[in-house]
């Protein structure tokens, strides 16, 4: 564009000097044209000085600014260690989650019948973190029998039992329970609004269970019994839900249904709903109940509260868990 505008002002000044020798010459007129001659010409030098300076400028006005430099490193490099630590143990947290809502559904048979294994063989699940562990107890042929058979009589679970033992399936049941059993009261939370609890329960459990049988026997009177009896160390992870029996389908159709009151710091922890409708109280392997009332449905008795309860109903189990 520049270069434009010193080819009009040279051609003007060509135009000028060409017209100029159509007039008379005279002295006024040869003085005109050497003036407008040397003003053309200084202005052409002074345009083309202003020309050259401004290419000189040209880069310092267009230069790009050079980008912010890089915020510095974090000087506290324990900061970094312990937001690691605290992801690990979120991650650790979500995985138990997981677990518990898997024991609680559909792989409930199968680590039922683990922990009930590990508690009959007087094993600890706190010792199965390591996987050397775990595939020694894989190797021991009485555990994998035990856990087939209580499996199979006491959970009715018949899929798979006839072959070998899927070291797969119980390097992950092993572990998850590892899991439950470690971050139980950190994974999940506190439910100081429900009071009491309900579950229901087959006769299957009394028979495995000697002392609370043979405490039921010695009670054949249809109505209420005042008793004072602690069972033993549940081996599994016992659900109840908060719902009265009667809104319970598992109460409704049970021979025995427990009725839990619950004492302030109890175990018992809100692991979220994991069937529709039943909002669930529960309790981690290891829990120990002690027994204050058992009612027996049956002789005259046999209709009690039948507006609560299911008409297969036959013992009504008041108890406490114990912190």
């Amino acid at each position: 564009m520049k270069i434009y505008y010193k080819l009009i002002i040279f051609l003007v000044f060509l135009f000028f000097m060409s017209t100029s020798s159509y007039v008379e010459s005279s002295e006024d007129q040869k003085s005109l044209n050497k003036s407008v001659k040397s003003t053309f010409l200084e202005a052409f030098k002074d345009f083309d000085q202003i020309t050259k300076t401004i290419k000189l400028l040209s880069p310092i006005c267009n230069e790009k600014k050079a980008p912010p430099p890089p915020p510095p490193p974090l000087l506290n490099k324990n900061l970094k260690i312990k937001n690691k630590e605290i992801s690990s143990e979120d991650k650790d947290i979500k995985r138990t989650q997981e677990a518990a809502i898997k024991y609680l559904s559909q792989g409930y048979k199968a680590r039922s019948a683990f922990l009930e294994t590990l508690n009959q063989e007087k094993l600890d699940i706190r010792d199965f973190e390591s996987e050397d562990k775990i595939a020694e107890l894989a190797n021991d042929t009485k555990i994998v029998e035990r856990w087939r058979y209580i499996r199979k009589n006491w959970f009715k679970d018949n899929e798979n039992l006839d072959s070998p033992w899927d070291f797969n399936e119980l390097k992950e049941v092993a572990k998850e329970m590892w899991l439950v059993n470690k971050h139980w009261y950190k994974a999940f939370k506190e439910n100081h609004d429900v009071k009491v609890t309900s579950r229901g329960e087959g006769m299957t459990y009394v028979k495995n269970e000697p002392g609370l049988k043979d405490m039921l026997d010695k009670l054949s009177e249809g109505g209420p019994h005042k008793v004072d009896f602690t069972t033993r160390p549940r081996s599994n992870i016992l659900s109840t839900s908060a719902n009265k029996p009667k809104n319970n389908n598992y109460a409704q159709n049970a021979t025995l249904v427990w009725i839990f009151s619950l004492p302030p710091g109890h175990k018992g922890r809100d692991i979220g709903k994991v069937y529709s409708g039943e909002d669930e109280i529960t309790f981690p392997s290891g829990t120990q109940f002690k027994i204050t009332e058992v009612f027996i449905r049956k002789g005259k008795q046999k209709e009690f509260m039948k507006s609560e309860f299911g008409k297969n109903t036959e013992y009504i189990i008041h108890a406490i868990p114990l912190p």
